[in-house]
């Protein structure tokens, strides 16, 4: 169900049934330093993700998984070629709202594969529970990291959630979340045991996303399956910019966030320091 919440009161915004958010700069603030890591995973597949560091001691780690094939292509000197996504773009700010950051790329081994599957099967948790590792080392302790995937990229959060469960991890947020394999029968967020999620749980999406596979009443009606979760919260972003037309599942529409990155990043960071222990 959504709420409202003080931070309306200090983006200066109106609540009338759903929330709009402010159109914000997109542009982010320069972060701490980043660094390319690439672990060997499973045998020899490579496992690449950029970090991203904020100012001072990170108040807790998050892992961002883009949509579409999830093949971002992160150079060794930390370029990203697919950079287009809504959490690819905005990780700096997720930086800039105090957090340890690591944005994943596609797995070597399932390069050319199929675009969905890698994100169903239990290697995927592996390689999530493998980044964890690493991040905790830096972030110090063993605090949980929640992870946060957008569009086709909440499959995955939702089958790393399922098959890691216990204190690794933290929550996880699901932004334009896939809830129906549409017409070409493509995995959905319901195709993983989302049941099985014990951790806590953000549902966020547009109220104008015209992506026939994420708007904005099915997202409402998944959050009624994660049944085991401690907690789950729905949130409908209203406002912002709707782009390009043509694409409504692109990265540059409501479907992304578009011209709202910093308010949306600031709602989901508000969501994780409410659930810090």
């Amino acid at each position: 169900m959504t709420h409202p919440f003080d931070f309306l009161r200090r983006l200066g915004l109106a609540a009338a049934g759903a929330l709009t958010l402010a159109t914000l700069p997109a542009a982010p603030v320069p972060a701490a330093g980043t660094e390319v890591v690439t672990l060997t995973v499973r045998g020899g597949a490579k496992q690449r993700f950029l970090i991203v560091r904020p100012e001072g001691p990170p108040k807790a780690a998050v892992v961002l998984y883009s949509g579409s094939n999830g093949n971002l292509k992160i150079g060794a000197d930390g370029s990203i070629e697919n950079a287009g996504n809504f959490l690819v773009r905005s990780r700096e700010h997720f930086a800039a709202e105090g957090f340890l950051v690591a944005v994943v790329d596609r797995p070597s081994d399932w390069a050319g594969s199929d675009k969905d599957r890698y994100r169903v099967v239990a290697a995927h948790a592996e390689d999530a529970a493998a980044i964890a590792r690493r991040l905790r080392q830096e972030a110090g302790g063993d605090r949980p990291v929640w992870f946060i995937g957008t569009s086709r990229g909440t499959i995955s959060v939702a089958n790393i959630a399922s098959r890691l469960g216990g204190n690794a991890v933290g929550g996880i947020v699901l932004t334009s979340a896939v809830t129906s394999p549409g017409k070409r029968g493509q995995l959905a967020v319901p195709d993983v045991d989302v049941a099985g999620v014990a951790a806590p749980v953000l549902i966020l999406g547009h109220g104008g996303d015209d992506c026939y596979v994420t708007q904005w009443p099915e997202q409402e009606a998944l959050a009624k399956l994660f049944k085991g979760a401690a907690s789950v919260e729905t949130f409908r972003v209203d406002g912002g910019d709707a782009g390009n037309h043509a694409d409504p599942c692109g990265p540059y529409s409501h479907h992304g966030f578009l011209g709202q990155e910093k308010a949306v990043v600031w709602r989901i960071a508000t969501w994780i320091r409410g659930h810090l222990k």
